[in-house]
């Protein structure tokens, strides 16, 4: 099954649109600087800056939920 979505980003959040409007929202995966890396079949790869730790953090999303996936 192939997930047919757009992706729209922020500074914080990823939201995937379907053919019947929103799909799932990811809200607020990192302080700032969010980055859609890219995504496969099964993944959405992101990235930005966790500012509690003074850091770039990089995330997998699950594509048909928008669940970050454990690493």
């Amino acid at each position: 099954m192939t997930a047919n979505l757009i992706l729209f980003g922020n500074f914080t959040d990823v939201v995937a649109y379907g053919a019947d409007g929103v799909l799932w929202e990811a809200r607020g995966l990192v302080s700032d600087d969010l980055a859609i890396d890219g995504s496969d079949r099964e993944l959405v790869n992101v990235s930005g800056v966790n500012a509690a730790v003074g850091e770039s953090v990089r995330i997998a999303l699950d594509i048909h939920s928008g669940r970050a996936m454990s690493s």
